[in-house]
């Protein structure tokens, strides 16, 4: 726990550094007293959506923590925390999204989209506005469904423990291992196994029938060609990514798509069309750490047509590829 609320605090530092923000002190100023209608709004429809729909998809969802803390000009606004945490003023409740509110000078960036451990240890989304992030406000809301889905992993057994366990981190003792990790994204062998990885399971998913059976046999054996042409150590660090940051990319589109909203519905549908259509000539030298979204969540999409019981084994492992392994293609529908 201890190295991973570092590595969340070190990512925190890391985006200030990068982004070239200082961390500001000003306290929030007299007049910025209120909170946007359309951010309450927004925040209310991405909790509804996530715990109602949300819990359809994945066990226990709903018990999954919801703190979101909102950085405005002047002022981050803690949401749906539970107790008044130090540092911070406490506001009165917000009756639209039925959370407790409360508030401190800035500290973190404005355009930071992240779930951390930064509050009382507890895994927290950390968001700008729509406007600060420089995102419309269906996207935003979609970010919310993505960041949740991180504060449900961190309640799973013995989830941090396990994390250190994988012992990746290099002796790194900041946690920043997880964003830096040394992968070979440029190595000329992986990228070639990786194109064809990827073109096999963008032909698989986009087939149907005794073809798709078919097409599925042929990309288990390209994601094996794909697993041998890096070390064991690296290949167990892309796994764990493939299965934290893919299955979130997932995640997040399937509750967009149970969405009451029209156009959260229609952003789902396009986000899911934009991550399956990208895997063809895929460039991991251009990506790095980011081909895991598209390449993972379409793997959760195989998963769900190949063993839709796959999701009630998902708290226990922490490799996408021990649940993808396990598919028999002719049980694919």
């Amino acid at each position: 726990m201890k190295k991973f609320l570092m590595w969340a605090l070190s990512v925190a530092s890391f985006a200030l550094g990068y982004l070239g923000i200082p961390l500001p002190g000003c306290a929030a100023s007299p007049e910025n007293t209120r909170i946007a209608p359309s951010l309450l709004l927004a925040i209310k429809d991405a909790k509804d959506q996530a715990r109602s729909f949300g819990s359809s998809i994945w066990p226990g969802y709903e018990t999954a923590p919801f703190g979101l803390l909102a950085t405005l000009e002047g002022r981050e606004v803690l949401f749906c925390h539970g107790s008044l945490v130090a540092g911070f003023t406490a506001l009165p409740p917000d009756p639209d999204t039925r959370c407790d509110l409360q508030e401190r000078p800035n500290v973190f960036p404005r355009n930071l989209l992240a779930a951390m451990p930064v509050i009382d240890g507890i895994s927290t989304i950390v968001m700008g506005t729509p406007e600060s992030t420089g995102r419309d406000q269906v996207d935003w809301t979609q970010t919310i469904f993505h960041e949740h889905f991180h504060q449900y992993q961190s309640g799973f057994d013995n989830y941090y423990q396990r994390l250190n366990g994988l012992d990746l981190d290099g002796g790194d003792n900041t946690g920043m291992w997880m964003l830096n990790y040394p992968f070979p994204y440029r190595d000329e062998q992986f990228e070639l196994a990786l194109s064809r990885a990827a073109q096999a399971l963008h032909d698989a998913i986009n087939q149907h029938g005794t073809s798709f059976q078919e097409q599925v046999s042929i990309y288990l054996k390209a994601r094996q060609a794909l697993e041998a042409a890096v070390p064991a150590e690296d290949w167990k660090y892309l796994e764990l990514q493939l299965w934290m940051e893919g299955v979130a990319r997932w995640t997040e589109i399937e509750i967009a798509l149970g969405s009451s909203d029209s156009g959260v519905v229609a952003s789902g549908r396009a986000l899911r069309q934009r991550t399956v259509s990208s895997l063809p000539g895929l460039d991991a030298a251009q990506l790095g750490r980011a081909l895991v979204y598209p390449y993972g969540a379409t793997e959760a999409m195989l998963l769900e047509r190949c063993n839709p019981t796959w999701r009630q084994v998902y708290p226990a492992v922490l490799s996408l590829g021990a649940l993808v392994k396990a598919i028999e293609p002719d049980n694919c529908r």
